[in-house]
């Protein structure tokens, strides 16, 4: 029975479509030859038809926002507009949601009339929008180049340079990067383009412009005479006769780091360097010439606590000159660096230094210079280190027909500087005397170079000025600049004046840990996942006894319900706050509910939060975190506040 009624069911369905196929082929042969179709004839359709295209936009109302500030990105929001079709069908009051795309997407980098293209099923239209300059009110170089000398013939490289710059229409600093560089006689140069041809100190002018408005900031470079051999520039088959290259065996050429510096064709470096492995370098020139220096181009691999530590390179390289073993005459080091802020142009892995290997004679052709890795330090991971590389400068000795002998320095420059500052000649006059017994008087800034020209320390104890081969110290004193930061996933081996954490997991076991994926975060990640009893206790060493003010940064895990923000977090009823083992009396200590900016995560929503005024020693001070308390997320899960860093703040001498 159920077999009939299905087979009837089969007959009735195949009658149906026979029918409307009739229907429908009988349509088809009775349709004028004139009437159109998708063909694009002049027919008004009432329906856009399978393969009919788009051929004119009329714009009914122009988007709501016409002007932008720089750094602005076009919205169509506002925007209505009728679509024609090649077959005549109109179709009206289309909105902005309607829209394929538009260029530019990207945020506006020039200020005047800007043409944007919109774009709707393939069709593209253009209407004009108007660009306005941010309002600039002041800018400073942050952070100089990460290499400040170069030979003659390299191109200058402004990586790892960060520009900071402040506008009226923005709450906090930006790290800008259309900016312009000068010289003092107003030539440009180009990062990655221009080359530097003439040996000396060459003070450089970096501008922003925004408008009518113009600011500057200055950082120097020196120039020196000799040539590069870049580690990318292998032997190749057959090796070059006359021009220099590299062998290098059981090592890695990257090219996943920016190598500032680097004017190779393909600017690379050298890692993952091993006992056993080595570099060879071979040097061409033309002539013999004697006592040419040979500087390292290289950057520390040896990770720390929020910075890559000093390497010796003396104990971790041999050095060999035509298959002869030279002995380095002193320790070879190279020093390591704090790891550039969050947001910074550099990369921790291409903090390029200056390393001075000596001086050799070259030959007349090839002179080759190896340099054998024979040890291999461990990191504060664990991990053998031996360095990354990015190339050999091969300087020439000055030559200097009547040197100087001797500087009396008559009026000193500047001594006294806060760490972070860096050495300011101006002001300093000085008498020269010189090998054939003569004198020249009144001598400036003018007519010296100096080192270090980087940033000062409160290590630092002299600046060596240098007028025409002769070098002369200058004492000076590096005061504390007042601000200790200590990262709170700087666990680990740590230097002796090193501030450095301990994460005591008493309930938690593995829920402490540390994120190297923590966005926004100061250091290389944070510390979360804290549960009651949980201790994060901060070993902090102070330069300078004195009160200072206490602030944690930190990040309210609550979450609100459509994850676009955090909920706030009274961070007294989470965590207890001992200094030397006296609890402290945490007021107002809250994080603020908290909208979640563009891009950011939830985890990672950074909030500074202040806890008062602690009274530190000068040397190690022990600051605990206890967990006492949790809070409860909308979906049930205890949570408590994310660390990333703790700020201490100098402002008193102690009592």
């Amino acid at each position: 029975m159920k077999t009939r009624k299905r087979m009837r069911f089969i007959v009735l369905v195949l009658a149906l479509i026979f029918a409307l196929s009739a229907v429908m082929l009988t349509a088809c042969e009775d349709k004028p030859e004139s009437s159109g179709g998708s063909s694009g004839g002049s027919g008004n359709s009432s329906a856009v038809d399978e393969g009919d295209i788009c051929n004119g936009i009329e714009i009914i109302d122009m988007p709501t926002k016409l002007t932008y500030k720089t750094g602005e990105k076009f919205t169509p929001a506002g925007l209505t507009f009728n679509a024609t079709y090649e077959n005549g069908y109109v179709e009206e009051d289309l909105t902005a949601g309607d829209l394929d795309g538009w260029t530019p997407s990207a945020a506006f980098t020039s200020w005047g009339e800007v043409d944007v293209t919109l774009v709707f099923e393939g069709f593209e239209t253009v209407i004009t929008v108007t660009v306005e300059p941010k309002t600039l009110e002041s800018m400073y170089i942050k952070t100089e180049p990460s290499v400040l000398t170069y030979s003659v013939g390299n191109t200058i490289d402004f990586g790892g340079m960060d520009v900071m710059a402040k506008y009226a229409e923005d709450d906090a600093e930006v790290n800008e990067t259309n900016y312009t560089v000068t010289d003092a006689d107003g030539n440009t140069y180009v990062s990655g383009e221009t080359v530097l041809n003439t040996p000396g100190t060459i003070e450089l002018r970096v501008t922003i412009t925004a408008g009518q408005t113009s600011m500057s900031d200055t950082f120097a470079i020196e120039v020196i005479n000799g040539f590069s051999v870049q580690v990318e520039d292998t032997a190749g088959d057959p090796a070059p006769t006359d021009e220099s290259y590299t062998v290098i065996n059981n090592a890695n050429i990257n090219s996943n780091l920016p190598c500032t510096g680097s004017e190779g064709k393909t600017p690379m470096y050298c890692g993952d360097l091993y006992a056993g492995s080595y570099m060879e370098f071979h040097i061409y020139s033309a002539t013999a010439v004697e006592n040419a220096e040979l500087v390292l181009v290289a950057a520390s691999t040896l990770l720390g606590d929020g910075r890559m530590n000093d390497m010796v390179l003396s104990d971790i390289f041999e050095m060999y000159v035509d298959g002869d073993l030279v002995a380095f005459e002193d320790e070879v080091i190279l020093p390591g660096q704090p790891f550039p802020a969050a947001g910074s142009n550099a990369n921790r892995w291409a903090m390029w230094e200056n390393v001075s290997l000596g001086t050799i004679d070259l030959n007349a052709g090839y002179t080759v210079v190896r340099l054998l890795c024979v040890n291999t330090p461990k990191d504060a991971n664990g991990d053998y280190r031996a360095g990354n590389f990015d190339r050999l400068d091969v300087v020439f000795p000055e030559v200097i027909e009547n040197p100087c002998t001797g500087i009396e320095i008559t009026t000193m420059p500047e001594t006294e500087y806060v760490e972070g500052e860096t050495f300011d000649p101006t002001g300093i006059v000085f008498t020269a005397t010189y090998a054939d017994g003569s004198t020249a008087e009144g001598l400036t800034a003018d007519d010296i170079t100096w080192n270090p020209k980087r940033a000062l320390t409160t290590s630092d104890r002299t600046v060596t000025i240098t007028h025409d081969g002769f070098d002369k110290d200058i004492a000076i004193n590096v005061a504390f600049s007042g601000t200790v930061t200590v990262q709170a996933e700087a666990s680990g081996s740590h230097g002796e004046t090193e501030s450095y954490t301990v994460l005591t997991p008493v309930q938690s076991g593995e829920g402490i840990r540390v994120n190297s994926g923590a966005k926004g975060s100061e250091g290389t990640g944070c510390v979360e996942s804290v549960a009651q009893g949980d201790t994060l206790t901060f070993h902090v060493y102070a330069p300078q006894a004195g009160t200072y003010d206490l602030s944690v940064r930190t990040c309210s895990t609550l979450r609100r319900t459509d994850n676009t923000g955090n909920l706030s977090v009274d961070f007294a009823e989470m965590y207890s706050v001992s200094v030397g083992g006296v609890p402290m009396e945490l007021e107002n200590a809250v994080i603020p509910e908290l909208d979640l900016p563009s891009g950011a995560s939830i985890w990672f929503n950074w909030y500074d939060l202040a806890l008062g005024s602690v009274t530190l020693e000068a040397g190690y001070n022990v600051i605990t975190f206890e967990c006492i308390g949790t809070a409860t997320d909308h979906d049930g899960s205890a949570r408590t506040p994310n660390f990333d860093c703790i700020d201490l703040v100098y402002s008193a001498d102690e009592a």
